[in-house]
């Protein structure tokens, strides 16, 4: 506990070395698990809203980049580089789900999935590169499933899918994002469906179809 203890007095009081957006992530990580939630009282809970917000504002202003972090082994200097995109994502809809629902959020997932080769032909297929000039490696790929896995497949690939949508398709499609990401992850990660599900998304893709015909 002595770790975590330091990490949630550096990140309230607001030390630089929690100000990079990996580090937040990371944090936010820790700050989560319902271990540390159970003991850490009011102190871990004002900490996961600072980091939180420090995510989202790192999102919105475009700070999830890949990010360096200097240090020494013995006389060789040395630098790691983080991937705070990957961690970003995942990170601030551990601590708080609702946030798959901000606007920073759904544009970090669109991006992230733009980072995966899709090509036929491509011999990296399926796999997620570090940066859009970036390269493709297993840690990037690793740490992108990670987020998909905790944004859940079908709101990943619904935000994506909205990108190719006019305006007011999308606003008709965003009424009920919970219910097509529910039929989009059926597809995609096979998970389960219930009727009322079913007969929701129906309405919702019939008004869809409606706005498109009458535009």
């Amino acid at each position: 506990m002595r770790a975590t203890t330091f990490l949630i007095s550096l990140t309230l009081d607001g030390d630089s070395r929690t100000e990079p957006l990996y580090a937040c992530a990371y944090v936010a990580s820790i700050v989560s698990q319902p271990e540390v939630a159970a003991v850490g009282g009011k102190r871990v809970e004002r900490a996961r809203a600072s980091v939180v917000e420090r995510l989202l504002t790192g999102l919105r202003q475009g700070d999830a980049r890949v990010e360096e972090e200097a240090f020494r082994r013995g006389e060789v200097a040395d630098t790691w580089r983080h991937l705070s995109l990957h961690l970003a994502v995942g990170a601030v809809i551990t601590a708080d789900p609702h946030t798959i629902f901000e606007p920073p959020v759904r544009r970090a997932l669109t991006g992230l999935l733009d980072l995966q080769e899709t090509g036929p032909l491509h011999t990296h297929r399926g796999e997620f590169r570090t940066s859009a000039e970036g390269f493709v490696t297993s840690y990037a790929t690793t740490q992108a499933l990670e987020a998909m896995v905790t944004a859940r497949p079908g709101f990943a690939c619904y935000w994506w899918a909205l990108r190719d949508l006019d305006a007011p398709t999308a606003g008709i499609v965003g009424l009920n994002e919970a219910v097509v990401a529910s039929v989009v992850g059926v597809a995609v990660a096979g998970s389960d469906i219930t009727v009322a599900t079913l007969v929701a998304a129906a309405l919702v893709l019939t008004a869809v179809g409606l706005e498109v015909r009458s535009g």
